[in-house]
């Protein structure tokens, strides 16, 4: 993996390396929307500065939940901030008033506050259930099959890929785990700092690092190692924004000032 090319961007008043955004790919072009106090903004691989969106000019504030999602039918595209409000990536007006099929999508996919703390991941023939904040128990036709305790809390979905089981944790550190699905012993548990993204094709896995430096890092699944890793200019942090599109992979990172994070940049990560 190598860098391909990165932009810089400065904010005033960043306290805490943090973007609430996501990637898009829009008119051939990828763009980052993300939220400035109660500006909407996006920055564009052609763009020399972001553009303005939306400026909430209320009293209300601008919601902007950790986790956004794209919503599109064969009509319809929305980046969705809340369950009523939304951009349309059509004409990059943002709504208040987003189309009842498209609100109706995104309340069936938004995972309940507790998801990843209570609920079971069910992955074909077998269950995985919770065992107190940091350990699992995996169960196959009602019998229990093994018990694995991790570090930290779970912050993706269990996931899998022919036997093996993976998945991210954050807080109180944060690791990427590959398990063998049969029998939980774990092939990988690489020490992150904490992964709340995962980007997988087909055996191999990316997710950031942010240990003594920021590397993004590709897991074989079959055996749990790590084939190649790329550093990334400043510090990830599990707040930062990765996605894959076209075969690339875009991540921000923070630039910090004597301690202080004063910006991000984007960096296209060629695979």
């Amino acid at each position: 993996m190598n860098i391909l090319w990165n932009r810089q961007f400065k904010r005033e008043y960043l306290w805490e390396p943090k973007c609430d955004g996501q990637f898009i790919k829009q008119d051939n072009h990828v763009s980052f929307i993300f939220a400035d106090d109660d500006n909407l903004l996006a920055f564009s691989e052609k763009d020399a500065l972001p553009r303005l969106l939306y400026t909430n000019t209320s009293v209300e504030i601008l919601p902007l939940p950790s986790e956004w999602m794209v919503v599109d039918t064969p009509e319809d595209a929305f980046l969705m901030v809340s369950e009523d409000q939304g951009l349309n990536l059509k004409n990059n007006k943002f709504s208040h008033d987003v189309p009842e099929h498209i609100q109706m999508e995104f309340k069936k996919r938004i995972k309940p506050f507790t998801y990843y703390e209570t609920f079971p991941q069910s992955l074909g023939e077998y269950t995985i259930l919770h065992k107190g904040n940091s350990g699992y128990v995996c169960m196959k036709e009602n019998e229990k099959l093994w018990e694995f305790t991790g570090r930290a809390y779970l912050y993706t979905d269990m996931m899998r890929w022919k036997d093996r089981l993976f998945f991210g944790t954050a807080g109180q550190g944060g690791y990427f785990y590959v398990l063998d699905i049969n029998t939980g012993v774990p092939l990988a548990s690489i020490k992150t700092g904490g992964t709340q993204r995962i980007i997988q094709v087909d055996n191999l896995c990316y997710v950031l690092r942010r240990e003594k430096r920021s590397q993004l890092v590709c897991v074989d699944l079959s055996d749990g190692k790590i084939v190649s890793q790329c550093d990334l200019p400043g510090k990830a942090s599990v707040k930062s924004a990765i996605a894959m599109i076209d075969n690339r992979i875009h991540a921000i990172t923070f630039n910090y000032s004597n301690s202080i994070p004063i910006g991000f940049t984007w960096s296209c990560i060629e695979m």
